[in-house]
């Protein structure tokens, strides 16, 4: 069994460090999640996916957020053996794989498969260590370390999501 991973980071890193890794790391799959979501679900119904119901469309979205909050359950646990670099790296690669499949897709299925599946599943994995890692460097003013962990979703949203996507044209 592999020694866990915590104690090591312990010794590299700094609690600031934790800090602002956490805050850049929830950019990108919580501000995904908040703003994206409903612009995506707009897009398709508009352009790409014309002939399908609001309804069919609404669960490319809600596959999407089920794997992402559910499967950190499955990755909880993965994360305290001690397998927080192959967790980010399985993330980071379905998470960008997701996306850039959405770019190509033609049919629902391959949306649902894409975004729903593939990007909610690295979702999940780039998502989980974000909330686990914090709590172990921090026995005092644990809350407010979580909490300026957690405004990394609002800023990523401010500032790639609304500008970037929601734009009119």
């Amino acid at each position: 069994m592999r020694q866990h991973v915590l104690p090591l980071v312990l010794r590299v890193g700094s609690r600031q460090l934790v800090r602002c890794e956490v805050f850049l790391q929830t950019m990108p799959c919580l501000s995904m999640l908040n703003m994206s979501t409903g612009v995506y679900q707009a897009y398709y119904e508009q352009y790409a996916l014309h002939s399908e119901s609001s309804s069919t469309i609404s669960w490319i979205g809600s596959l999407q957020l089920c794997l992402f909050l559910g499967g950190s359950s499955l990755m909880g646990p993965i994360f305290d053996i001690g397998y927080l670099t192959p967790i980010l790296a399985v993330g980071t690669v379905l998470t960008v794989l997701g996306l850039m499949m959405t770019s190509i897709c033609n049919s629902y299925w391959q949306f649902l498969l894409a975004q729903g599946v593939c990007t909610g599943l690295g979702m999940t994995c780039f998502f989980t260590p974000c909330v686990a890692v914090v709590p172990p460097y921090f026995s005092s003013k644990r809350a407010l370390a979580m909490g300026i962990a957690a405004t990394g979703s609002s800023v990523g949203e401010r500032c790639a999501c609304e500008p970037s996507v929601a734009r009119e044209r």
